[in-house]
């Protein structure tokens, strides 16, 4: 089990990364479409009270996404990175595990593929 340690933690430490970004999703758009518009240099045309108008809603926006990324977010649990992301999340695609045999995997085909 020792071998394992650094492995199982590495999956553990994605499990996190994938969780936080997808309970803060809505933070990371909108941080990205701010850039965006400064980077077009909207913020040079517009009138000055649009500027703050857009500036205080998209702050508020920030603080109430946050809010629910916080409230959304787990940590993973150890036994979750022994188990694997695939059986957490319900996706099963691509992801085989001893024991699975193939639709219609049975008779000639089946043993002349190992899988009978």
């Amino acid at each position: 089990m020792a071998r394992l340690r650094r492995p199982l933690s590495l999956t553990w430490a994605g499990l996190i990364a994938e969780r936080l970004v997808r309970a803060f999703w809505p933070v990371w758009s909108l941080i990205a479409a701010g850039a965006a518009l400064l980077m077009l240099g909207l913020h040079d045309i517009a009138p000055v009270e649009a500027v703050w108008s857009v500036l205080m809603l998209g702050g508020l926006a920030l603080v109430v996404f946050a809010g629910w990324g916080a409230v959304r977010f787990r940590f993973p649990r150890r036994a979750e990175a022994a188990g694997g992301a695939g059986r957490q999340s319900g996706d099963r695609r691509g992801r085989w595990r001893v024991g699975d045999t193939l639709a219609g995997a049975s008779g000639a085909h089946g043993a002349a593929c190992g899988r009978g």
